[in-house]
């Protein structure tokens, strides 16, 4: 961005603030920049979102502090892509990381490169999902090798208290969902002490205090709560399964249940949804210990702090657990910014935000030179001033099901080839069902159980919303200009949803179907 465009973009940020220039300075620089990560962490279970039941006073906190997003929506429901994504600032067919185990390559210029290359400190701590050792911009990369080792070294975790049961670790491995999703609410068998999470959270704290004096760039993925939904044995008892709520649904749903979820029965899927609320506590707890830490060493007016999930959640919505859709509850995801001095605490937006707009954000609160290029725009005029238009529509992209959404600000299109059954453990054990698309009222029909796409009444609103949905592949796709001619609407979308990366040997083992991953000619 050049000095001119950069000094525009201000004086209009302070004008739609309501500052004008009468005496007034620019608006402050923070120094340091915290990204605090949750997985799978549905913005439907935070009590600054409106969650009666849930206790998240940490992060309830800071969305007091500063701006909530009510509308922000992730690039695509699943870990990997949608990590990589927000790490660079550009979409996963961008990337190369559309598969759940595609490495991350050295090709992307990500945001820790950039901020270290301006003299920032940089840490990566916990999950990333990178897929490769590669350190990506990280000074400090730690996860649960480290974990594993400190908690050796230590001698293991201390005895647990006398009587408390717990879960069998053991069979915790596979994708049962009547084990993996943690029916029956039991705790991991740890203490707090000596939990996963607790150690990156305080390891954190450590990065912050040893860093006080210089600018510096954290990242902490926690692992909650993402199944297999561990927490310690302080947090049991937590959530009663009687109390919790089951989503809703519609016919149109069975067609795509995968088998895992058939035959749940109320009672298990209250439990699984009371231990999700468990392992939302719990990170919360950790998110606590970070802010904690930036108060002790005096840095919190010199900090941004961001709390985001890679992707939401769906807890029974839809008769499914997992996210892998773009339903409203798994593409969308939480979104906290404290930026002190730069608006006003407590502000919420409903403006349409996607993830990719951290990177850009990160570097103008902190006055640092922009990293392009990038999809994404500033949220900086946002918090000087939450209801300025920032985006038309949002994009996202499962090309594992060659999936892709548009989404405004009353409806949403999702397209899919419909070649495959449904990927990375979750088969209907149908045949592929073909092109699909999907067509929702956001407005009239908020829990999307009503498709409309082959309501002829809609049928030039869906048109519309196909060639939109195509100029933004048109406009990013890296393949683009090899776009062949003479396609119709529905065969160049499934020419640009068919991922183009290099199949990790991981993915074909754990999901072996030979037919998803023969490479197309194109």
């Amino acid at each position: 961005m050049q000095r001119r465009d950069f000094l525009t973009q201000t004086l209009l940020a302070l004008t739609a603030a309501g500052l004008g220039l009468s005496g007034r300075s620019a608006p402050k620089r923070l120094r340091n920049v915290v990204l605090l990560i949750g997985d799978d962490h549905s913005a439907r279970v935070l009590g600054c979102y409106g969650n009666p039941l849930i206790r998240t006073p940490n992060l309830d906190r800071l969305a007091r502090q500063g701006t909530r997003f009510t509308r922000a929506f992730a690039q695509s429901p699943i870990c990997s892509a949608s990590r990589q994504s927000f790490l660079t600032g550009n979409y996963p067919h961008q990337t190369g990381v559309n598969l759940l185990f595609t490495s991350f390559s050295d090709a992307n210029v990500t945001i820790a490169e950039h901020l270290k290359a301006q003299g920032y400190r940089t840490a990566a701590i916990g999950k990333m999902h990178f897929n490769n050792n590669q350190p990506h911009g990280f000074d400090l990369r730690m996860d649960g090798a480290e974990y594993t080792r400190w908690l050796k070294e230590k001698g293991g975790p201390k005895p647990l208290p006398e009587g408390v049961p717990v879960r069998d670790m053991s069979t915790t491995k596979g994708m049962q969902p009547g084990i993996w999703l943690n029916p029956g609410v039991r705790p991991e068998p740890l203490r707090d002490e000596d939990s996963l999470d607790t150690y990156l959270a305080r390891q954190a704290g450590a990065f912050i205090a040893a860093n006080r004096e210089n600018p510096f760039l954290l990242f902490v993925g926690f692992h909650a709560p993402h199944a297999p939904m561990n927490f310690p044995v302080e947090f049991a008892g937590k959530y009663r399964p009687e109390h919790m709520h089951l989503g809703r649904s519609s016919a149109d749903d069975e067609r795509w249940i995968p088998n895992i979820f058939r035959n749940f029965s109320p009672e298990q899927k209250r439990e699984v949804v009371a231990g999700y609320y468990t392992c939302v506590e719990y990170l919360d707890k950790n998110v606590g210990l970070v802010l904690d830490s930036l108060t002790a060493n005096g840095l919190d007016d010199d900090t941004l702090v961001v709390y985001v999930s890679d992707h939401g959640y769906l807890l029974d919505d839809h008769r499914r657990f997992e996210k892998h859709t773009m339903w409203e509850p798994a593409v969308q995801t939480p979104l906290l910014v404290r930026a002190p001095g730069l608006g006003k605490p407590g502000n919420v937006s409903t403006e349409l935000v996607e993830l990719v707009d951290l990177v850009p954000s990160f570097t103008e609160v902190t006055g640092q030179p922009p990293l392009t290029p990038t999809q994404g725009k500033s949220l900086l005029p946002l918090l000087l001033n939450p209801k300025v238009a920032h985006r038309n529509a949002i994009f996202s992209e499962y090309l594992i099901d060659r999936l892709a959404m548009l989404r405004t600000d009353e409806f949403k299109y999702v397209f899919t080839t419909g070649e495959h059954d449904l990927g990375v453990g979750y088969e209907t054990g149908r045949a592929p069902f073909g092109v699909t698309q999907w067509l929702f009222d956001l407005k009239a029909d908020p829990n999307e159980l009503r498709n409309l796409a082959a309501d002829p009444r809609h049928a030039d609103r869906l048109r519309t919303m196909q060639a939109q949905l195509i100029q933004v592949f048109r406009k990013t796709h890296p393949d683009a200009v090899k776009l062949p001619a003479g396609l119709n609407a529905e065969q160049t979308l499934a020419w640009f949803c068919e991922p183009r990366d290099d199949v990790a040997d991981l993915e074909k083992r754990l999901f072996p179907d030979p037919k998803r991953y023969e490479k197309k000619t194109f």
